[in-house]
């Protein structure tokens, strides 16, 4: 498992893109008590030495003071602080490679006699060009090996630009030790072509063969930073181009009005004028690139802060979606959990109707035969499954249609009791009725009863016969009246005397809704059946 997981994170520090270890994120991640740091920060301080004691080694500050220029050539042509410098940044991080660097340069101008603030400029010259190395690579996602066509043409570039950009120090040697004009081109020349070869020649090779094996080592070793581009890299990336784009303009001026100086020592002065006339257009055409650079560095920064506004205001606006959508989630979950609460519930109450349905049954005082006792629970128990089915098939959570209740309850019960001797009909007539399920189960119980009743008693010797169902819905109840066509009910009918498990459950499920059930003879046999609309919950 561990090994999956350093595999991981090798391919992808060396096939997607750079993946340094900040020096802020392993001060804050490690200890420094960890052997794994202490030994990074051997190794480091062992390149910090090694560049500043090949400085002194190549070329001794005083060496570099002489008449000829010709060993400032060589000094800039090779500068190993600056090869070491870079590879420690590719391998390591930014912060790990500039220190060598600036310490190595700000010492060597130092010791050459220069004023601080002289040398401190120096030192940040030499670390432009890994600044525009870290930027170009932190920022795109571009893997430091050159390995292919698309990654050498891109390191090619990068080194280019970045060799101009720490060129530019040149410039501040030559101000500070008053270099002619051809001393400090020939300087200048030096010093990029030389940053440039050493980067194709020393640093490309040597990424492309040891960072498989240097990554390999970081993910076995250290847990790799995800890279953060942000909006702070990206102004920093502009600002640093604005810079070094200035610095040049400022280094041609410089070394383009040495020139012109040189070249007018000894002319005559209406000479001497005309060339002064002319180096005030180039200070105006200097100032104006200047000013060109810095505004074209605004513009950028500008319609980077405008998108990211835009951009910002995009996410927002998406997470407010999201958070609509998360909400109703959460509302749709909260909906579900409570129907699974309902649907528990009357399973629960379903089940405990049937057994008290079963015990009633058993505990009748009628002696009847097991198969008229089954066939008698099982249409109880139909009707129960046939008020979910209707609730189902209407997409109903918890309201009941009675008018398709009924058609569906009397289509099963004329498919159980056709007989092939005899035809019953069946005529519904009701308004668009819907009730609550927790007053559904017991009316259709009811409903149950009476046209079992009409089924298996109304209708004895007779070939045909019709079942009246009429169903209201007035403002204050709901009325229910269950008639047939058939032989009638015996005189002096009192359901209240009743012995029967049916008439039982009629009565006793009418006072659960709080309604009236009569008997009326006056058209055959009928039964009414009034439910307030309240205790329904129509």
């Amino acid at each position: 498992m561990g090994n999956d997981r350093i595999q991981s994170l090798y391919e992808r520090s060396t096939e997607k893109r750079w993946n340094p270890i900040p020096l802020d994120y392993l001060l804050k991640r490690y200890s420094l008590a960890d052997g794994r740091v202490q030994l990074l920060f051997v190794i480091w301080i062992f390149f910090i030495a090694a560049s500043i004691i090949s400085v002194f080694l190549l070329s001794p500050p005083r060496a570099l003071m002489g008449d000829e220029y010709q060993s400032l050539y060589t000094f800039f042509m090779m500068y190993p602080p600056l090869f070491l410098g870079t590879l420690v940044m590719f391998w390591v991080g930014f912060e790990w490679g500039f220190i060598p660097v600036f310490l190595s340069a700000f010492l060597i101008a130092y010791s050459s006699y220069m004023p601080i603030h002289w040398a401190l400029l120096f030192g940040v010259a030499f670390i432009l060009g890994l600044a525009i190395f870290a930027l170009c690579y932190h920022s795109l996602p571009v893997s430091p090996r050159p390995d292919n066509l698309k990654r050498i043409a891109f390191f090619t570039t990068v080194a280019f630009v970045a060799a101009l950009a720490s060129s530019l120090g040149s410039f501040v040697w030559s101000l500070y030790h008053d270099l002619s004009a051809a001393e400090t081109f020939t300087i200048w020349k030096g010093w990029w072509t030389g940053t440039f070869l050493q980067s194709m020649i020393l640093v490309g090779p040597l990424l492309y063969f040891c960072t498989p094996s240097i990554e390999r080592v970081k993910s076995n070793y250290f847990e790799i930073p995800e890279p953060d581009v942000t909006l702070k890299w990206i102004y920093t990336a502009i600002l640093s181009v604005v810079v070094v784009l200035t610095l040049f303009i400022v280094g041609a001026n410089v070394l383009g009005s040495l020139g012109m100086q040189q070249e007018m020592a000894g002319m005559p002065s209406s000479v001497e004028k005309n060339f002064a006339k002319i180096t005030g257009s180039f200070q105006i055409i200097t100032w104006n690139s200047i000013g060109l650079v810095m505004a074209a560095g605004m513009g950028g920064i500008y319609l980077v802060g405008s998108w990211n506004d835009n951009l910002k205001a995009k996410v927002e606006e998406q997470t407010e979606e999201l958070e609509e959508r998360k909400s109703s989630l959460k509302a749709a979950l909260e909906q579900r959990d409570q129907l699974l609460d309902r649907v528990n519930n009357r399973v629960k109450d379903n089940l405990t109707m049937v057994l008290a349905l079963l015990e009633l049954q058993l505990k009748t005082g009628e002696q009847e035969s097991v198969e008229k006792t089954l066939k008698d629970s099982h249409a109880r128990l139909r009707s129960l499954a046939i008020v979910y089915e209707t609730m189902h098939q209407t997409n109903a959570i918890d309201n009941v249609h009675l008018k398709q209740f009924c058609l569906k309850l009397s289509n099963r019960l004329s498919h159980s009791f056709k007989q092939v001797d005899q035809a019953i009909d069946v005529h519904i007539d009701s308004d668009d009725i819907t009730l609550e399920i927790e007053k559904a189960v017991p009316l259709a119980m009811i409903l149950n009863e009476l046209l079992l009743n009409s089924y298996i008693h109304a209708f004895k010797g007779r070939e045909s016969g019709t079942i009246f169902v009429k169903m209201r819905e007035r403002e204050q109840e709901i009325l229910i009246s269950v008639r047939d066509n058939g032989i009638g009910l015996p005189e002096g009918f009192d359901p209240a005397k009743q012995k029967t498990l049916g008439m039982k459950l009629i009565l006793t499920l009418t006072r659960q809704l709080n309604g009236v059930f009569q008997v009326d003879q006056t058209y055959n046999t009928g039964f009414n059946l009034d439910i307030p609309v309240e205790a329904a919950g129509a």
